[in-house]
């Protein structure tokens, strides 16, 4: 652990970006995990305290483990927890804590009642503040499960970075979103320590390799810390780069695909300033909605729910947009629509919403994966939302040209109010001779 003492006093010390404004107020609920390993593990509901403490990010796996629940959390108050009673992973990172002088450890499972639904509704929205709050986030990073442990690691001769990528907590949701938000992570490999930070990347082997987040903690600390007028300009595309690499990350509760990035979208807000509205933004709302799926969702959209038809968040699979919208590229983009209005409801799980458009649409054919349109020179690139295909009447409507001009495919929900869904998008080539499109009009997307 002397390596990782070095490396969290450098970046405590001497990082301008890193180095913490104040001591920060405990969260609701925190571990006092006591001076030495005869202590039992208390939990706290501590009010206006304020003290260093660290957090833990690891997988939960499939099997059962101790949580606090309405029938014990009396108990974890009162008398404690015993440390042999808890989860390997657990055990190692209090033990870590203890070696760092640091007494306190928040932990999800034991830190909000696992079996209230008020209690997680109510904490669930802190935890963006509690990484960012945090001391030092230990990351479980090999292991797949909580009774892994794995946090004790010997150096090997031969290490090579890029074996991280492949690493299980590197393919979780929930994870990702603690790794982005926490000043600084310790993550336990399978051979060896690797620290990341607003800063610096280091690892004992001293070749760091390729192996953490495409968005590194220095690019989003900065837009999201930086200078307003600076930053301003590359967080949409930081939003959509963040949206590629969360969209094929795994998540036990399908129902949970907003809520284990709301954390990050509530960092960013603080800086854009704009309505976030179920995975996209109010200030980018038409350039954000030209996402597309690479492989068709398994699900259907009346099962789905927890995301409009507009949401990228509405589909299961890897996500992507038009390289210039995510790698802030100069680019000109042409806007061929204005939002008119735009809103989501939640409800719980169930999010429902609406876009109102003025675009022009236009008719077209879905015969089984293709679009087909009078002009047969229109050639479209169609990419379905979901393998479901319905049947029903389908347009399309003018988006923005990026390099081809962009489309949305939509299916009439309701005719008479010129209410849809959307189905999927399309780019298309130039027709010749060239497509006449019809004057704007109203849509209502849900």
């Amino acid at each position: 652990m002397q390596e990782a003492e070095k490396w969290l006093r450098t970046c405590i010390t001497l990082h301008k970006r890193c180095r913490p404004s104040e001591v920060p107020l405990l969260p609701h609920r925190i571990l006092d995990i006591g001076p030495d390993d005869t202590s039992n593990v208390v939990l706290l509901e501590p009010i206006d305290q304020r003290d260093r403490y660290i957090c833990l990010s690891y997988s939960w796996g499939v099997h059962k483990f101790l949580s606090t629940t309405n029938k014990n959390v009396s108990s974890h108050k009162g008398e404690g927890i015993r440390l042999q009673s808890l989860p390997q992973t657990f055990r190692d990172a209090i033990i870590v804590s203890r070696k760092l002088d640091v007494r306190y450890i928040w932990i999800d499972s034991l830190c909000i009642i696992q079996d209230n639904k008020n209690d997680w509704n109510t904490q669930a929205p802190e935890m963006a503040a509690i990484y960012s709050n945090s001391y030092l986030t230990i990351s479980a990073t090999s292991g797949d499960r909580a009774d892994s442990g794995r946090l004790i690691t010997h150096l090997p001769n031969n290490l090579y970075g890029d074996i991280m990528a492949e690493l299980p907590l590197f393919s979780r949701g929930w994870a990702f979103q603690e790794r982005l938000l926490a000043p600084r992570v310790l993550h336990f490999g399978p051979n060896e320590l690797i620290w990341d930070c607003a800063e610096a990347r280091k690892c004992q082997c001293g070749t760091i390799g390729h192996f953490l987040d495409e968005i590194s903690k220095s690019q989003f600390h900065d837009a999201i810390y930086g200078v307003t007028e600076t930053i301003s300009p590359q967080l949409p595309a930081l939003w959509r780069k963040i949206v590629i690499q969360y969209s094929e990350l795994a998540l036990t509760k399908p129902s949970d695909k907003l809520p284990a990035i709301s954390g990050i979208a509530n960092a960013m807000q603080k800086s854009r300033k704009s309505v976030y509205l179920a995975g996209l933004w109010r200030d980018s709302l038409v350039l954000d909605m030209l996402w597309k799926i690479e492989t068709p969702s398994h699900d259907s959209q009346e099962l789905s729910g927890r995301a409009p038809s507009w949401s990228w968040a509405s589909v299961d699979g890897k996500i992507d947009y038009r390289q210039p919208l995510y790698l802030e590229q100069d680019y000109d983009p042409t806007i061929y629509c204005k939002v008119l209005g735009a809103a989501v409801t939640d409800r719980g799980e169930t999010k429902t919403g609406f876009v109102k458009l003025k675009c022009s649409k236009i008719r077209v054919d879905c015969v089984g994966t293709t679009l087909e349109h009078r002009l047969r020179e229109l050639r479209f690139w169609y990419y379905q939302d979901r393998e479901q295909i319905l049947n029903g009447d389908y347009y399309i409507i003018r988006m923005a040209r990026i390099w081809d001009d962009e489309a949305l495919v939509l299916r009439v929900v309701d005719a008479t109010t010129q209410t849809f869904q959307r189905v999927g998008h399309a780019s298309y080539n130039k027709a010749q001779p060239p497509l006449s499109w019809p004057d704007l009009e109203l849509v209502t997307i849900i």
